[in-house]
């Protein structure tokens, strides 16, 4: 008998979880119940959006819960960590407009964010 042992699986309740408070977005890592409920496979990368604040930038934008963030202002996001430092990166550039790129059920889609940057 041969015994291979792997990391187990994150599941939803243990998954990272991060509110971004620049835009408006909390992202979850995906997790392997996620996937099977999105009907997701193993190459797509990304955060899930757990929620969107009402009245942010995100929600003007029409992003939603569920949706499968996987770029932002033109810097991808593989996971958790990344969507981090590209939020800080973006907060500190403080551009006028940033293009999200998101798999929304089967399909992709892109979002106009437009934030506004306090004086």
């Amino acid at each position: 008998l041969k015994l291979t042992l792997a990391k187990r699986p994150t599941a939803g309740r243990d998954a990272n979880e991060f509110e971004d408070k620049v835009f408006g977005i909390t992202a979850r890592e995906l997790t392997t119940d996620v996937r099977i409920q999105l009907n997701l496979g193993d190459e797509v990368q990304g955060v899930i959006i757990r929620a969107v604040k009402s009245g942010s930038p995100a929600a003007l934008a029409r992003l939603r819960r569920n949706y499968v963030l996987q770029a932002i202002g033109e810097i991808p996001v593989r996971n958790l960590e990344e969507f981090q430092k590209a939020i800080a990166q973006l907060a500190e550039a403080r551009p006028s407009e940033i293009p999200v790129f998101c798999r929304v059920g089967a399909s992709t889609a892109f979002f106009r964010m437009r934030p506004r940057w306090d004086k």
